[in-house]
């Protein structure tokens, strides 16, 4: 008998901000096909899935799982949970203000396959990115505007504008302040990332553009956004891993959101590693895991109080 997961997760971030909120729903695919929809109110959060089975839903959180009222109706066919009083006050207070809602159903029946959807609440939009932007360049002067600088991988240079990456990037600004080393030269060196990474990040940087590219690839990006502190571009890379992680890499994902602080990425790691426990902590990625970072393993563990 084969045992299947399905998942699905909503992320929201800033979710102190959000007074009100209706998703849509989730629209039915061939593997997965269930209504699904999220409403957030000013008093509770509650979700409702349509479906003959019914579904395990939980709302996770820096510290774990938050308690909800979790309700089925099987003559409606309907699995919903709400959290409300006490619990909804908690939602409010996220230290990272963010807030990832999982809703898994396990089936006992052979050939069924397993699929995972994830989904934002709100999708990436060039105009806005463009706007921002144009708004962070008129922090600098019109000559400012019009000075380049290099940013070099090994023995290859990338020509960027230094105003487009000052406005973007909060620690490349401070690079470039009077007295520094990176101000008389004009240049950056960079030792930690390859040239193709680079090149990626710069013309993100005036699209705010971010094409589909490979898991490794993007973690790579990621890495170098969060290093840089260029929030838009984190974001972008988060919104394409996340339908790219799989129980063979969800490993690096873990570590790459603990690493740096990622609450969303540590959430989607934690929620897939949690539908899959019984067979993950046989595997050598687990063996790895707590051979090289142990306390990471741990974290994990802990995280669902296995």
């Amino acid at each position: 008998q084969q045992r299947n997961t399905y998942l699905c997760a909503w992320y929201i971030r800033n979710y102190s901000s959000v007074e009100t909120l209706y998703t849509e729903e989730t629209q039915k695919l061939p593997l997965f096909p269930y209504c699904m929809k999220v409403h957030i109110f000013p008093e509770k959060v509650e979700v409702e899935i349509h479906d003959a089975d019914k579904w395990d839903i939980s709302i996770f959180t820096h510290s774990g799982k938050v308690s909800l009222f979790n309700r089925w109706s099987a003559h409606a066919c309907v699995s919903s949970a709400s959290a409300i009083g006490e619990e909804f006050k908690k939602l409010k207070q996220l230290p990272n203000n963010d807030c990832v809602i999982t809703c898994r159903k396990i089936r006992f029946k052979e050939g069924i396959p397993k699929s995972a959807i994830i989904s934002s609440e709100t999708p990436a939009k060039n105009s806005e990115y463009l706007n921002s932007l144009k708004s962070g360049l008129k922090n600098y002067p019109g000559d400012f505007s019009k000075e380049k600088v290099s940013l070099r991988v090994g023995t290859e240079t990338e020509v960027v504008n230094k105003a487009v990456l000052c406005a973007r990037s909060p620690v490349f600004a401070k690079m470039f302040e009077a007295d520094m080393k990176e101000l008389k030269e004009k240049t950056v060196t960079i030792t930690d990332i390859k040239m193709p990474v680079l090149k990626t990040l710069v013309s993100y940087l005036y699209s705010g553009f971010l094409p589909d590219c490979d898991f490794h690839f993007l973690c790579d990006l990621y890495y170098v956004a969060s290093k840089y502190d260029i929030m838009e571009l984190q974001l972008a890379c988060i919104r394409l891993l996340l339908g790219k992680v799989t129980l063979k890499n969800m490993f690096r994902v873990l570590k790459l959101s603990l690493s740096h602080n990622d609450e969303l990425l540590k959430s989607v790691a934690m929620t897939l590693l949690s539908a899959n426990i019984e067979t993950i902590i046989l595997t050598p990625h687990w063996k790895n895991l707590m051979h090289d970072d142990p306390e990471i393993a741990l974290e994990a563990s802990t995280f669902f109080d296995l």
